[in-house]
């Protein structure tokens, strides 16, 4: 899952950033799903820029993973480290 950069990206220099953006909507909803969701599925990834590891919006999406038992592990890769431009 990818949820919209722009509230997270180090370029937004605007008053809506993180939560106060709308387009981190969709993040929420997932976080209430998976709140209630069962089965569970066994890995869950979640993809975005650099800058959403600092977010209230990642420590909602961590919270709720750990509290449904998952283990986080949070890895920063550049896609130029594969050969990928951005």
């Amino acid at each position: 899952m990818s949820p919209p950069c722009q509230p997270y990206t180090r370029r937004n220099t605007s008053s809506k950033r993180d939560l106060s953006d709308p387009r981190t909507a969709a993040l929420i909803n997932l976080i209430n799903i998976l709140k209630e969701l069962d089965p569970l599925p066994r890995t869950v990834l979640l993809e975005n820029v650099v800058g959403f590891e600092e977010s209230q919006s990642y420590k909602l999406w961590t919270d709720a993973l750990i509290s449904r038992g998952y283990t986080v592990e949070s890895i920063v890769l550049s896609p130029t480290a594969f050969g990928t431009p951005q």
